[in-house]
């Protein structure tokens, strides 16, 4: 059964199918991988991808869960066919040696990473879970109290990307919260190597015109 998708950039959207699709957790028996790959996409948030922000180093740091090749629909108009081409350049040119990726966060634990094929028409979407668990019924990650370092963050209680999102969506008001957020992810991930934590900050910061870099000083 042919799965149908949109390309959601901001007030532009694209049809999309996916022609076809990978499981990337072990199962247990080829019955059960069979069903999965036939079964719809995990994400909740119906069939429209939203990207979110674009970045050079998507993180790696979450399991994959499943991988899916999308497809220009068959239906597409001109504009649509165009888009997506303009698109899929703009992913292949390399800054850096490195290609862009879009992010799109698909539920409160699904990540997102769409990437570009050598088909124009093509790309390929990663889905990727990651950490959930929070101490303290009703509360976001940022407002959980710590007893360690307030310079720091317990790599087990990560601010969520979804809940960055939402500090970015009520700006400026959120200023004295994004700051502080900004200072303990970018010290943390100077003391461990966590760069991938800061690049999806980074990313969602700059999809909402705001500059990281400005919330350090």
């Amino acid at each position: 059964m042919t799965i149908s998708v949109t390309l959601s950039i901001g007030y532009l959207t694209i049809p999309l199918i996916i022609k076809h699709s990978i499981k990337s957790l072990e199962t247990t028996s080829a019955e059960e991988e069979d069903e999965i790959l036939t079964s719809s996409p995990q994400w909740t948030f119906g069939n429209t991808i939203c990207i979110s922000s674009f970045v050079q180093s998507p993180p790696n740091i979450y399991p994959t869960i499943e991988k899916h090749v999308l497809h220009l629909a068959s239906h597409a108009n001109a504009v649509e066919r165009e888009t997506l081409s303009i698109l899929s350049k703009s992913f292949q040119t390399q800054t850096n040696n490195k290609h862009c990726h879009g992010l799109a966060f698909l539920s409160e634990d699904l990540l997102g990473i769409l990437s570009s094929t050598v088909q124009t028409n093509t790309f390929t979407l990663q889905i990727v879970q990651y950490a959930t668990q929070v101490s303290g019924a009703n509360k976001k990650s940022y407002q959980i109290e710590s007893n360690h370092n307030d310079a720091f963050l317990e790599l087990d209680h990560t601010v969520k990307p979804y809940e960055i999102m939402e500090l970015c969506q009520i700006w400026p008001g959120s200023q004295p919260i994004l700051t502080k957020l900004a200072k303990q992810i970018y010290q943390t991930a100077s003391l461990y190597g966590y760069w991938d934590y800061w690049r999806v900050f980074e990313g969602i910061c700059e999809g909402h015109q705001i500059n990281p870099r400005q919330l350090l000083s």
